[in-house]
């Protein structure tokens, strides 16, 4: 009996051990495979010459996956031959439906079309060579591909060489040769032909290596790439500027509005005749206002000259006319900057309008604490216009130190909070306004009922300050800012050393968002900077024509120079930074 029930539990384990043997299981648990797959072998090999084989074999170290492969293999020269792709275990295979070009060198690079099939691991610098002819083409071109604004490398930018021609044109032109850039932004094209050609970088967002120049960030190389040895390091700079052909699209009446439409932002407007006009939100259209005096029964013929971010103008002549206004007028409204809540003694103030403003009366805007306290802005002040009159600019220094001791004064010295009016240092200051000089007059209204010193104060544009083109008045406006404490703040002193005679320097946040601007000089003072990180772009006028340029790839002039300081410097509360940079 005993011998029979050990039978059978050796016939059961038997059994099981089959079983396992018959449907094996991946094994579980343990630590992912991190290694990717390597090529061992090819069929041709790889680097072979007269090779006429439309079929193609790749084994690897272990089993693969290339549902990846059409989205990343790229073959150049670009060739339009389709093909089809097999795997089987730890081979891939290629099948073309035609034969390659007679004499030519044919280069596969996969990127990450090819990985291990337990865990995607893709294989690294996977390429594959050969050549129809009795040689191998061997010139290289390399280099990186980076941001112009930010300095940080562009990954999967193509990066395409073109045949250098009169008849050349990349806007409808697959390059010859191209790659794509990795992570690092590096790029490296092997085994072209010796030649002169186009070099241009794009980020091809639809996957169609056409160069779409009204949507896809770019940069190129002016000069033309004169291939007869190898070329190395060389820098691209991308940026996203629309580089298509400005349009003009439509041009119509909408009662007493005429509005013409482009194909794209417009840089600068100008036309013929005096009408008011405004340019919309996306720059793409202008406005034309109807005068008081038009005759809807006529129209005139006018000019208008546009100019887009890439400099390239167009002259168009339309003829306005308005009908009789059955539209509400749109609302007028505008915004203020700076838009945060805090504001320098010495502040710059922009406010943009929804339409063009016909009147304006300075004279209304004024600061006021509460009912108590009321300054009017510095008969000094000047105010700036844009052409469309939709923009206004002005500076105002605010004497903080009169302020506060006004506000002493109606508070009574015994109820003086000190510590708000001590961690302001209104005279550190780059302005030569003379402390405790009174910015405008002072009237009070009211006894104070305040217990401690304000460091706050409202910027006030009253009604009828702005009166627009349609003869709608902006109703009152109040924007509450506070004053930038110097124990809160920090200041940098910079010093240049550079030969270069014009440029402008930025300081930039870790967005790289520009926080301030200054013309270039070799000392720089930048004091109620709020703490955080910071770095400096500086913008060089190479033609020093006075001003900085992004370049034209229609012109085939490229974006004037850079300089992007490589690290960020911490700025704390009341701390000093010293700063040089050299360029």
């Amino acid at each position: 009996m005993k011998q029979l029930l050990l039978s059978v539990t050796l016939i059961v384990l038997f059994d099981l051990l089959l079983s396992d043997c018959a449907n094996p299981k991946a094994p579980t648990g343990g630590p992912k495979d991190t290694i990717p797959p390597t090529l061992v072998g090819a069929f041709p090999p790889s680097e072979s010459v007269n090779s006429n084989k439309q079929e193609i074999t790749l084994v690897f170290d272990e089993n693969i996956s290339d549902q990846k492969l059409l989205q990343n293999l790229i073959i150049t020269p670009n060739i339009e031959i389709k093909y089809k792709t097999t795997t089987k275990k730890n081979e891939l295979t290629l099948k073309f439906e035609e034969p390659f070009p007679d004499s030519t060198t044919i280069t596969f690079n996969f990127f990450d079309g090819v990985s291990d099939l337990t865990e995607g691991t893709p294989a690294v610098n996977l390429t594959y060579v050969f050549s129809t002819g009795n040689f191998l083409d061997s010139m290289i071109v390399s280099g990186k591909v980076k941001d112009l604004l930010t300095g940080k490398p562009k990954e999967k930018a193509i990066v395409g060489l073109y045949p250098n021609t009169d008849t050349l044109d990349i806007f409808n032109s697959k390059p010859t040769y191209f790659t794509s850039s990795n992570e690092e932004g590096n790029f490296r094209i092997t085994n072209i032909k010796t030649g002169i050609y186009k070099l241009v970088a794009f980020v091809d967002q639809n996957r169609n290596l056409l160069f779409d120049a009204s949507k896809e960030t770019y940069g190129f190389i002016a000069k033309p790439i004169e291939l007869d040895s190898n070329i190395f390091g060389l820098s691209i700079p991308l940026i996203k500027v629309s580089a298509s052909e400005l349009k003009l699209i439509t041009s119509r009446t909408l009662g007493s509005h005429f509005d013409i439409q482009y194909s794209k932002g417009l840089e600068d407007v100008d036309i013929s005749t005096d009408m008011k006009y405004n340019i919309s939100e996306d720059f793409k259209s202008v406005r034309i206002y109807k005068p008081n005096d038009f005759d809807i029964a006529d129209s005139l013929q006018t000019s208008i000259k546009t100019l887009d971010s890439l400099g390239n103008s167009r002259n168009d002549t339309v003829f306005v006319k308005f009908d009789e206004n059955v539209r509400k007028s749109s609302k007028f409204e505008s915004v203020l900057e700076p838009k945060g809540n805090q504001i320098d003694r010495t502040e710059n103030y922009k406010l943009s309008f929804s339409k063009p403003v016909k009147n304006f009366d300075s004279s209304l805007i004024h600061f006021a604490k509460d009912t108590t306290l009321y300054y009017s802005l510095d008969s000094s002040t000047i105010f700036k216009w844009n052409p469309t009159r939709t923009i206004l600019e002005f500076s105002s220094t605010f004497d903080t130190t009169y302020y506060f001791s006004q506000q002493q004064e109606l508070l009574g010295k015994d109820t003086i909070a000190v510590d708000t009016l001590a961690s302001i240092n209104p005279s550190d200051s780059t302005s030569n306004e003379k402390v405790g000089e009174s910015p405008g007059r002072r009237t009070s209204t009211k006894g104070a009922d305040q217990k401690r010193i304000s460091n706050s104060i409202d910027l006030n544009f009253p009604d009828e300050t702005f009166i627009s083109v349609e003869h709608d008045s902006m109703k009152l406006f109040t924007k509450s800012y506070s004053f930038l404490k110097q124990l809160e703040t920090g200041k940098i002193f910079l010093t240049i050393s550079t030969e270069k005679p014009i440029y402008t320097v930025q300081l930039i946040d870790e967005n790289y968002k520009v926080i301030k601007e200054f013309a270039g000089k070799q000392q720089i003072k930048i004091i109620n900077i709020l703490p955080g990180k910071y770095s400096f772009r500086i913008l060089i006028d190479d033609n020093s024509d006075g001003n900085w340029s992004v370049g034209n790839i229609l012109k085939n002039e490229e974006p004037e120079s850079i300089y992007l300081f490589p690290e960020f410097t911490t700025i704390r509360a009341n701390w000093e930074n010293e700063l040089d940079i050299s360029f």
